[in-house]
């Protein structure tokens, strides 16, 4: 009995030894610090309409009752390492706007020490 033939698949168009290639381009991980205060709440609603990055959001209150769809929340301080570094976990944008108290500008120096692409 014979076989009906199978659709083509997108690898069936690659050169030899090639593998199917997404062209969509990787979505860069933004960590927002102080995500339910003023500014940060803003810049979070900003970064939340953009298809191109992954939100994350951090605040020492955790996240709020309405915590917006596709946002991932974690609570954190900035002046606890601890929370600094499970809140950075792969991400590629870190977004700052806290008050600046005592403690602050050392623990602001310590996100450029974690590898970021960029530190806005």
């Amino acid at each position: 009995m014979a076989q009906s033939p199978q659709p083509p698949s997108p690898a069936d168009n690659n050169a030899p030894g090639e593998t199917a290639r997404s062209d969509a381009p990787a979505r860069k991980k933004v960590l927002v610090v102080g995500a339910t205060g003023f500014l940060g709440a803003k810049i979070l609603r900003t970064l939340a309409l953009d298809e191109s990055s992954a939100v994350v959001a951090m605040s020492r209150k955790g996240a709020p009752l309405e915590g917006g769809a596709g946002i991932e929340w974690v609570r954190g301080d900035m002046i606890d390492p601890a929370s600094l570094d499970r809140a950075l976990q792969g991400v590629d944008v870190a977004s700052l706007q806290p008050t600046w108290l005592p403690g602050h500008r050392k623990a602001a120096g310590a996100f450029g020490s974690r590898c970021l692409t960029r530190l806005v």
